[in-house]
């Protein structure tokens, strides 16, 4: 059941990224408080993810899940590559563009993976 939480905060994370990937490429700016809050929601995710994979909170201490734990790992390696993108994306545009599209990627094979991870604790 504590997945549940994470697959919503997680999602909504994935939401506003689509969105900001949509006006990124119509060439509108976003917001600096959406890119914060699209942040932000991405790093709380990751926490609690963390502690039910450790089995934290009540619940006897199970064996880590190795697609949980690749999921984690995905969704920290894509906070640190839109971290970067948004630092090197005001000296080019090309790197910018390079950094993004890395993000995506990264951020869209741990959205895959989580899911996959969320099905398989309650199947």
């Amino acid at each position: 059941m504590l997945a549940i939480p994470i697959v919503l905060l997680v999602s909504a994370t994935v939401a506003i990224g689509l969105y900001m990937g949509l006006r990124y490429l119509r060439r509108a700016r976003n917001p600096p408080t959406l890119i914060g809050v699209h942040f932000l929601l991405g790093a709380a995710s990751l926490e609690p993810m963390l502690i039910v994979l450790r089995g934290g909170l009540g619940h006897p201490a199970t064996k880590l899940s190795p697609i949980g734990l690749v999921a984690a790992g995905l969704i920290a390696l894509a906070l640190m590559t839109g971290v970067t993108a948004v630092m090197v994306g005001r000296k080019s545009r090309q790197t910018a563009n390079l950094t993004l599209a890395t993000h995506a990627g990264v951020a869209a094979t741990a959205f895959v993976i989580l899911l996959a991870w969320a099905f398989k604790l309650f199947g």
